[in-house]
């Protein structure tokens, strides 16, 4: 799993590896292991470089999913899920193709299926590209790159 460092400074490749990611045209499902010290930074990095509409789910609680299929949905500790929850994103998911689905967890989902306590096909579906987030403070500096660079690889 690729690991992005998340102190005071990132690098530029890192950055641009999360606007390739997040980009219009190629934009797979995530799932981001996250500690919950970095956890508010990374979601406001998300916000900036995801496709909007964003919609955010914190976990536990309801399971909102958006009704339009575009945007980016953001699952906030996804290992909360309930099954019917699960099941119901899972669902959700094979008839919302355009929305890229960003899921951030705190503990390993690979035991959580091990153990019968999350479904081994939602958990595939979700975890398209692995990312961990590591450090104590998920916070990115501006990069120095102008908003024409970002635009390109929004495109």
């Amino acid at each position: 799993m690729p690991r992005l460092l998340t102190p005071d400074v990132t690098s530029f490749s890192e950055l641009l590896l999360l606007l390739s990611l997040s980009s219009q045209q190629h934009r797979p499902n995530l799932l981001i292991a996250c500690g919950d010290a970095a956890l508010d930074g990374v979601v406001t990095q998300l916000r900036a470089l995801c496709a909007t509409p964003v919609h955010t789910c914190v976990l536990p609680g309801p399971l909102a999913l958006p009704r339009k299929p575009c945007g980016t949905l953001v699952l906030q500790h996804v290992e909360a899920l309930t099954i019917e929850q699960q099941i119901t994103l899972y669902d959700w998911m094979s008839t919302s193709r355009l929305v890229q689905v960003v899921s951030i967890t705190g503990s390993p989902l690979q035991s959580l299926v091990d153990h019968g306590q999350f479904l081994e096909g939602l958990f595939h579906r979700l975890n398209t590209v692995a990312l961990m987030a590591t450090g104590s403070d998920a916070r990115w500096a501006t990069p120095s790159v102008d908003n024409m660079q970002i635009a390109w690889w929004r495109r």
